[in-house]
């Protein structure tokens, strides 16, 4: 049987308790208290998943600690612990990269290792296509590259400027429509 690695980013140690309890065997959970550990122990250490509380003591409002987590560009499943039941806060973890949110009081052992299970599994198809979704943008960037070049020296042959003009703005707004598109779903292309 495999191992699932836990990080569990916890101050409430009985709740931490709890929730080692209620994964059980087939799970290794490490417990720290504050964001800033757990952001280190992420680094140097293989993590298949995180559990974050939101309320820590160095980061007690729930929007700083999403912010810093996930600037922090971890690459591994994370899912959201939060006493409280609050649907924008839910949307905005899961808009900024949480595979998941549970709130403390309604967790039970079969929730919690069916959410941490999908959690995993999600990361992990996520990685593997955003490598596929970046070698496409990739060969679409190349692509555009070369006939951009082609439709500027097009524009340059056009007797009435007028339409020339246009071939170029039409070539800078295709530009920079795909470096837009580029950057919200595969900001690392280039």
């Amino acid at each position: 049987m495999e191992i699932t690695r836990v990080l569990l980013i916890e101050d409430d140690v009985p709740f931490a308790f709890l929730v080692e309890r209620m994964l059980g065997e087939g799970y290794e959970v490490r417990q720290v208290a504050t964001l800033g550990e757990g952001l280190e122990v992420i680094t140097g250490n293989g993590v298949d998943v995180v559990l974050l509380d939101l309320m820590l003591p160095d980061s007690a409002e729930a929007g700083e600690t999403l912010r810093r987590f996930f600037e922090a560009h971890i690459e591994v499943a994370a899912l959201i612990l939060s006493n409280h039941s609050d649907p924008d806060l839910m949307m905005s973890a899961l808009a900024v990269g949480a595979q998941g949110y549970l709130v403390k009081g309604k967790i039970n052992p079969d929730w919690l290792r069916s959410a941490v299970f999908q959690a995993v599994l999600m990361r992990q198809y996520q990685r593997r296509h955003k490598e596929k979704l970046k070698q496409i943008f990739q060969d679409l960037y190349q692509v555009w590259e070369e006939e951009s070049v082609r439709l500027y020296q097009m524009a340059e042959t056009f007797e009435d400027s007028a339409a020339g003009e246009r071939v170029s703005e039409m070539a800078e707004t295709i530009s920079s429509r795909l470096a837009q598109l580029a950057g919200v779903i595969a900001p690392d292309i280039r």
